[in-house]
């Protein structure tokens, strides 16, 4: 195993002003690579490049570790079973790109303080990704989080402020085109946060919890069937679409039990499904919600509760 460390710590002092302006680059081909790039201060820029050949035995794993503010690390691997892990702090950009099956990517943000912009792309199969921030935003500047998923088999996780009970102003994407994928958006206890999903295939799964004010959820699954939809929204609006047969709309699984309904306790819910044998079962939880069901096809099935 090959193990590369570049550790950047260094400040330029002018006028009573200290900035720190540096750039790492590290370039691996080749099996059981390891690259860490670890940078102090701010205004740094660290990109991993990482070829390795394809056996399915062997891997990769390129980690960043920006510890101050205003950074940008990148990571770019290809071929199977790489491993990406991107670290940050506030008012940074974090990007990984993995190209093959059975890859991991991470990125973390330790304060959302705004401005944080976090993209992951994955193309091929059985790929995980994942993004949070662990402490909230409290300003008005959004972190936008972004999941794109090109295959089959894959997961993508975005929790923003998940250690925070009042982040606001979170903006998670996820797209995921293929079957039998499985998308998850939590974002919990803020306000004017907003979450989008797209799946295009069939057996994909697109699980969102919001809770807060004044939110906005938009799930659409794409010509697919037997999709599923597990929601529980508090606050603000959401809009879903299902275009297919068998789909379903129900609600989270925690542990072993499945919650047959889905909840939503916000202002407005607009749900389509286009096709045969879809169903939807919802409880709304709020005074005065309007909930609007449209179904255009065969032996649908759809029940609100109050």
């Amino acid at each position: 195993m090959k193990k590369i460390s570049v550790v950047f710590l260094a400040m330029v002092l002018a006028t009573g002003m200290a900035m720190a302006q540096n750039s790492a680059v590290v370039s691996t081909t080749g099996s059981f690579n390891d690259a860490t790039i670890n940078q102090g201060l701010t205004n740094n820029t660290a990109d991993i490049l990482q070829v390795q050949n394809g056996n399915s035995g062997y891997h990769a794993q390129a980690t960043i570790n920006q510890v101050a503010g205003d950074n940008w690390g990148k990571i770019n691997q290809y071929n199977t079973r790489n491993y990406a892990t991107v670290a940050e702090n506030k008012n940074d950009r974090g990007q990984i790109y993995q190209d093959g099956s059975v890859n991991s990517s991470k990125i973390a943000f330790e304060y959302g303080k705004g401005a944080n912009v976090g993209y992951v792309e994955q193309i091929g199969t059985y790929n995980g990704g994942y993004i949070y921030t662990t402490f909230n935003n409290n300003g008005t500047v959004a972190d936008p989080l972004s999941i794109v998923q090109h295959g089959n088999t894959n997961n993508a996780v975005i929790e923003a402020g998940w250690n925070a009970p009042a982040s606001t102003y979170d903006l998670a994407s996820i797209i995921q085109l293929g079957d039998n994928n499985i998308s998850k958006i939590r974002q919990e206890g803020g306000d004017r946060n907003i979450a989008r999903v797209s799946q295009t295939g069939n057996l994909d799964v697109a699980n969102l919890t919001q809770t807060g004010g004044y939110l906005e959820a938009y799930i659409t699954q794409y010509n697919g069937d037997k999709n599923v939809v597990n929601l529980t929204q508090t606050g603000g609006i959401a809009h879903i679409t299902q275009g297919g047969d068998g789909n379903l709309v129900e609600g989270l699984k925690t542990g072993l039990v499945q919650d047959p309904l889905a909840t939503f306790a916000g202002n407005t819910l607009d749900v389509m499904q286009l096709g045969t044998n879809n169903t939807l079962d919802l409880k709304s939880a709020s005074f005065g919600a309007v909930v609007n069901v449209y179904q255009n096809g065969a032996s649908n099935w759809s029940q609100v509760n109050n």
